[in-house]
């Protein structure tokens, strides 16, 4: 009958309001997460684009950016519009509680230890994203001229505190512009890293018998890793009325192994380019992307003449963190105790259920913004008052 039960409570549990969340739970702001994602957008490298076309192309007239003045300024007007969404869903990995007896064998807490060394949180915008550039071209699909995306910051918060803080631009150095003129690619560079490895996700809380009210020990596990891999994908329409949809045209990746020497005295890990008190040395992007191909969208002009001409560009911006640590030998030779503490902690079940997520993305031609926020349901257990023993049965 228990059996039975257990679904119709998972269901209840998951449709219970915010509201009904004790005061205790309201109180565990340290296990709310909030990621935003927001991309930038500015003249910064279509001015230096221009520049350079200038050295490169100096014999060269253009004598046609003039003629859809009054097309552009309407197409213009309508993409620079609100646009918003938002996408509310309720994930379930399941309750995942182990009632085997103590087996004290070490491959089994190798193996526990091994999944809560691994930490992965996937961003990405709920749509393409209007305008890779800021105007419309008469010349081209791949015309460079009046790129307004200029990368992308990233900021994950635990309640209050910031856990991590990325900011990007695009390289705007002389070898940097010639390949986007040349050869249609453009390359990122970072200006801003900040990772708190206090409030990092590691151990990660989501495997049985893991315990979130430790904080990240060096000492126990060594190295502690991050990466961010970021995908770009567009989607477009050629002269020729063929569709590309989800097309992707580059990636970036970025590893930076985080030792405790590394730290500030503060314990937060920072590297600011250009700063001289950096303790690690250039930390670099590695990867290029194709420039957004603009859709065909040929127009008449005032005067009623048909031109061929091509829009903004659309894109898609996917990012991937990763935390991944290791196991010191010091730690591996206590891993009796450590096993025996996790099976004796209040916290021996999984927090695999989440309350929610939710994106947001906000696009007014100049912006874009993606919030992902994440809550542990941890009345579940208490509303519905289960203990070990009847969800054995």
């Amino acid at each position: 009958m228990n059996k039975l039960l257990l679904p119709l409570i998972l269901l209840t549990a998951l449709s219970a309001p915010l509201s009904a969340q004790t005061p205790a739970t309201a109180d565990k702001t340290h296990d709310v997460i909030r990621y935003d994602l927001a991309l930038r957008q500015d003249s910064k490298v279509s001015d230096r684009i221009s520049e350079a076309w200038n050295k490169e192309l100096t014999s060269a007239t253009d004598n046609t950016r003039g003629v859809l003045n009054d097309t552009y300024n309407v197409l213009k007007a309508q993409s620079m519009g609100l646009v918003s969404s938002t996408v509310s869903t309720i994930i379930s990995t399941g309750v995942d509680i182990l009632f085997n007896a103590l087996k004290s064998k070490k491959p089994e807490w190798r193996k526990l230890v091994e999944k809560e060394s691994v930490f992965e949180k996937k961003i990405t915008t709920i749509k393409n994203v209007n305008d890779f550039y800021s105007q419309v071209s008469t010349t081209s699909a791949m015309d460079p001229s009046g790129m307004s995306f200029n990368g992308f910051t990233c900021l994950q918060m635990r309640g209050p505190d910031t856990v991590i803080y990325v900011s990007t631009h695009l390289k705007d150095s002389e070898l940097a512009l010639q390949n986007i003129i040349r050869h249609s690619k453009f390359e990122l560079e970072l200006d801003t890293l900040i990772f708190n490895p206090k409030y990092c996700d590691l151990p990660n809380e989501n495997c049985p018998y893991s315990q979130r009210q430790q904080e990240f020990s060096f000492e126990d596990r060594g190295v502690l890793n991050l990466e961010i891999d970021t995908k770009i994908t567009s989607s477009w329409i050629n002269q020729a009325i063929q569709v590309h949809s989800n097309q992707e045209l580059g990636s970036f990746f970025m590893k930076v192994p985080i030792n405790k020497p590394d730290l500030d005295t503060d314990g937060v890990f920072r590297f600011i380019r250009g700063r001289a008190s950096n303790k690690v040395s250039d930390i670099e992007m590695a990867g290029d992307c194709f420039i957004v191909p603009r859709s065909y969208i040929g127009v008449r002009d005032a005067d009623g003449n048909y031109s061929d001409c091509w829009g903004t560009g659309e894109y898609m911006v996917t990012m991937n963190l990763k935390e991944t640590c290791t196991v010191t030998p010091e730690f591996e030779a206590n891993w009796k105790a450590d096993w025996k503490r996790r099976r004796t902690s209040k916290q021996n079940i999984s927090r695999q259920l989440k309350q929610s997520i939710t994106q947001n993305l906000v696009q007014n031609g100049k912006k874009c913004l993606v919030t992902v926020l994440e809550t542990p349901y941890y009345s579940f257990l208490e509303d519905v008052k289960l203990d070990a023993k009847s969800l054995r049965k």
